[in-house]
């Protein structure tokens, strides 16, 4: 349904450049989801790119179902809050 994408510590030295990252929707089944389905993909997939944005990944034992819940959580609460 989605992926993560990160640019390779070599390609950085190589190319004198921070990370890069790249988040890939398949859209036959992402467009499929509604509106929560669709948030929960894209946190989970932003949840991968670690914070210092090395271009390594976090992987599922710290990405999980929980934390993308409470962040989508986070998220709504934000968004009413900055609508009125």
């Amino acid at each position: 349904m989605a992926r993560c994408h990160g640019m390779s510590k070599a390609l950085q030295v190589a190319l004198k450049m921070k990370a890069l990252y790249a988040l890939e929707f398949i859209s036959e089944r992402f467009d499929k989801l509604g509106d929560e389905g669709k948030e929960e993909v894209i946190i989970h997939e932003l949840l991968h790119i670690p914070k210092n944005f090395g271009g390594g990944f976090r992987h599922h034992d710290v990405v999980t179902d929980k934390q993308v819940k409470l962040m989508r959580e986070q998220y709504r609460r934000a968004k009413v809050r900055d609508s009125t």
